[in-house]
């Protein structure tokens, strides 16, 4: 449910996060095998921090609508 806190564990260190928002999974929601579902969207400057590590640069995009009508 949104405004909840969750925490994500990194090498067993916890972290609490607020949800902003519900989304469907997907790949770009970090559900990249179809028998395991869960994924988390964050910002590269939290992801970073979470994992100690500011070369993480991966950032995934995903908008509706088409190649010339997005928003």
């Amino acid at each position: 449910m949104t405004g909840s806190v969750i925490t994500a564990f990194v090498e067993g260190e916890p972290h609490d996060y607020t949800v902003q928002a519900i989304v469907e999974d997907t790949k770009v929601t970090g559900a990249l095998e179809l028998d395991r579902a869960e994924g988390m969207v964050a910002s590269l400057e939290t992801v970073q921090e979470l994992f100690g590590n500011d070369q993480v640069s991966a950032i995934l995009v995903s908008v509706s609508g088409g190649v010339r009508d997005t928003l």
